[in-house]
């Protein structure tokens, strides 16, 4: 049977919005008010997508000759050039402030055992923060992780089975949120045992829609509006008392529904710009953080906030396009010849 080449061009302009979406939620110093308060539930977004477009593109395979490793190689070499390119602006710009401004938030020590045990793409061996010389790193690490558990055996799972690892992960994940109260959902929801909650539960949730997904389309017209809602969800201003229980709602319901729907819209007219905000979702992710916090520091000793983040995010677009194309896609590409073993099961 030929392979399914389905590209959804609606998703890779979510994905795109959210992305741009977080840069603002971790800028918001730079704007003096947070404008987009619900920055951080663009990750569980981008677990969701993740799950329905991996299970797309590898589900058939691992049930059939894919092994697991070779499955985890591919994941590795997608994500590794550009979180190498992150793990070293946020080296570089910490070298900058041990060596400039001390004291670092890190001293020499930390960062450099830091450093090592990022470059093995391992969390930190200290602290609360799994990266702290690329904080977002620690989604794509539960990523990974999610990833693992899905090829030996999410994968395998019933339907149904899914459903209930999703429905109890989600409970869990709700008790979690409101026991801790509304003081602060957002650093709540970066914790260990959320993160990784956060990303089997939408991982897990996404796998089931790519299974459940309907066959015929969505008017092309609903593409921007969609796209566009997204966004908006991520800038609602939320009572912070309510907080908790919003983001259960986008997490459960509203981001999920985004989702399905956007697999089965297509829109001729929006697909070169959703292909390149598709193409700048991970660049941008990647390596907004050290970028942002290099403009703090310039906000700090010069002002002009908005300006330094207008310049910073025209910078990050720019970069992001130049990055996918003329550095992580060749990279890519080497990784995967340096990294062929023989074929064992189907690898």
């Amino acid at each position: 049977m030929a392979a399914d080449r389905t590209i959804y061009h609606t998703l890779n302009g979510m994905r795109g919005v959210a992305a741009i979406a977080v840069v603002v939620f971790h800028a918001s110093t730079l704007t003096g008010a947070q404008v987009v308060p619900g920055g951080y539930l663009a990750v569980d977004l981008f677990f969701v997508l993740s799950g329905l477009v991996i299970a797309h593109a590898y589900e058939r395979r691992l049930m059939q000759n894919l092994a697991p490793l070779a499955f985890m190689r591919h994941r590795l070499i997608r994500f590794y050039p550009l979180y190498l390119l992150g793990l070293a602006l946020g080296a570089g710009l910490m070298t900058l402030e041990i060596l400039v401004s001390p004291p670092a938030m890190l001293t020499p020590a930390q960062a450099t055992v830091a450093a090592v045990a990022g470059l093995a793409f391992l969390p930190a061996p200290f602290g609360t923060e799994l990266y702290p010389l690329n904080g977002p790193a620690w989604s794509l690490f539960y990523e990974l992780v999610v990833n693992a558990l899905y090829a030996v055996w999410l994968v395998r799972l019933r339907t149904r089975t899914l459903v209930g690892i999703a429905a109890v992960t989600f409970a869990c994940l709700a008790v979690l949120i409101l026991q801790t109260g509304s003081g602060n959902v957002g650093t709540q929801w970066q914790s260990a045992p959320a993160g990784l909650g956060r990303a089997l539960f939408a991982f897990t949730l996404g796998v089931v829609l790519f299974r459940c997904r309907h066959t015929r389309p969505l008017p092309g017209r609903y593409a921007m509006p969609l796209v566009a809602g997204v966004g908006v969800l991520l800038c609602l201003p939320i009572p912070t008392d309510m907080r908790p229980y919003f983001d259960l709602a986008c997490i459960g319901v509203l981001l999920p529904v985004a989702v399905a729907w956007g697999a089965r819209i297509h829109s001729d007219r929006l697909v070169a710009a959703f292909t390149w905000l598709g193409a700048i979702s991970f660049p941008i992710y990647a390596i907004h953080y050290p970028v942002i916090l290099l403009g703090l520091a310039l906000n700090d000793s010069f002002g002009h906030g908005l300006l330094i983040l207008a310049v910073l995010l025209a910078g990050l677009l720019l970069v992001s396009t130049l990055a996918e194309r003329w550095y992580d896609r060749p990279m890519r590409r080497l990784l995967d010849q340096w990294t062929r073993w023989p074929r064992i099961s189907g690898g």
